[in-house]
């Protein structure tokens, strides 16, 4: 070799390496300033365009509260606030998995006035139901168990009641199903519903200190029944439908647009869904009021809660309007007329009750307390293993995949996040 091929031969040195890592870096940081603040004009045009190819919906007790459906938390009109006749040490304790086992009469008797088929579908799952219409709804994960979205025509397939749901039952102990409509006429009827499968042996269990002063019976030893049947609806002490575990991880990978609505993100672990949402990926709020870390509401890291908050849309007020308002930007506000329509046509009997005058945003009963996170946390291990979470793509991943998504579109001078 001569000494000038010798001298041509490019030397690899650390100075290299760390000029090359700051050129990507800085390459990384040009992309990102290309990103304008995103408007729901945006997410409508990318829409009308057939940009957006699947679409996950987070959903909670505001899709519903136009049906006429109460919250749970209000005063006065709340149902935790008339429970009363029930004689609960606690009101949550009505749909506590311990409780039940030992007292289940309350619930059986609060079930016949709950139970789904009272009520019609909102706009709002209509609008559920468009997206699955035009191909591009990916899953609705919702907190309710009102069953609505179903009701709306939405395939069960595509939907993920975190919360569960009526349409089945089981025993509580031995897990064999039981014939929900037998079930509900039972509870109707005031009976409570026994396996046939499992004798009623009492048991007994010891009452965990829950440190909260109006609980009673703490470190108690209390009598269950076995054999206990209930519809399939999550109460404290148990643990989220294998579903939501199942669908979690490949769902957030394939998300090109994030929806929520009506839900205070304050129940986990679904609030976590917009958390590992992919930062490049648009986020819509619907709802009365900035919850979670939208629009950089609440991220320590100032960087990337700037960078997080551009690719975010947050349109206050009743979700009903809020979807009416992107499907006039998008050019479907027919097809969501027509299919309200025939929904209202269908359910026109389930006339809706008037809305209760103040609504806090509440989700299923079961997960909505505050002091029951943690336990709800600790029947589902697997949901926050590490193995389980959705990393976030790094620096490169997200210009990478800028490039060949419709996300690069330039904005409209609209902006919601303010």
């Amino acid at each position: 070799m001569s000494s000038t091929d010798h001298q041509s031969t490019p030397q690899i040195t650390n100075n290299n390496v760390d000029d090359l890592v700051e050129t990507q870096e800085a390459v990384v940081e040009t992309e990102r300033e290309k990103i304008t603040q995103l408007s729901l004009a945006d997410i409508g045009y990318w829409l009308d365009r057939k940009e957006i190819k699947n679409v996950i919906v987070v959903s909670g007790a505001g899709v519903s509260v136009s049906a006429g459906i109460p919250d749970f938390r209000t005063p006065g009109s709340g149902l935790y606030d008339n429970l009363d006749k029930y004689n609960l040490p606690f009101p949550e304790a009505v749909f506590d998995l311990n409780f039940f086992k030992s007292n289940p009469q309350p619930f059986c008797s609060l079930a016949k006035e709950i139970w789904p088929g009272k009520y019609c579908p909102t706009l709002t799952h209509a609008f559920i139901k468009l997206l699955q219409d035009r191909g591009i709804l990916l899953r609705n994960y919702t907190q309710n168990i009102d069953g609505l979205e179903v009701l709306a025509g939405v395939d069960p397939d595509k939907v993920i009641e975190c919360h569960g749901h009526f349409r089945s039952a089981k025993c509580v102990d031995c897990k064999t199903p039981f014939d929900a409509d037998v079930c509900r006429d039972m509870m109707a009827q005031g009976n409570v519903p026994n396996c046939h499968f499992c004798r009623d042996i009492p048991i007994t269990h010891t009452v965990v200190d829950t440190g909260n002063p109006d609980v009673t019976g703490d470190g108690e030893e209390i009598s269950f029944q076995r054999g206990l049947v209930k519809p399939d609806i999550v109460f404290f002490g148990e643990s989220l439908p294998q579903k939501v575990k199942d669908s979690i991880q490949k769902d957030l990978l394939a998300c090109d647009l994030l929806i929520v609505m009506g839900t205070s993100l304050t129940v986990y672990p679904v609030a976590l869904l917009p958390l590992l949402i992919p930062d490049y990926c648009p986020r819509v709020l619907f709802n009365r009021e900035l919850v979670g870390d939208f629009c950089g509401n609440s991220n320590e890291d100032e960087g990337d809660s700037s960078f997080r908050a551009l690719r975010d849309v947050f349109s206050s007020g009743d979700c009903d309007d809020s979807v009416r308002k992107l499907c006039q930007l998008s050019g479907w506000e027919h097809d969501l007329d027509g299919l309200y329509e025939g929904i209202c046509t269908k359910y026109g009997h389930l006339a809706p009750k008037e809305e209760p005058p103040v609504v806090e945003d509440e989700e299923a009963p079961p997960l909505e307390v505050e002091d029951a996170v943690d336990a709800i946390l600790a029947h589902t291990p697997d949901l926050t293993d590490e193995e389980e979470v959705v990393q976030q793509p790094s620096k490169k991943q997200k210009v990478d995949d800028d490039n060949h998504s419709p996300f690069r579109f330039v904005s409209f001078n609209e902006t919601e996040c303010n």
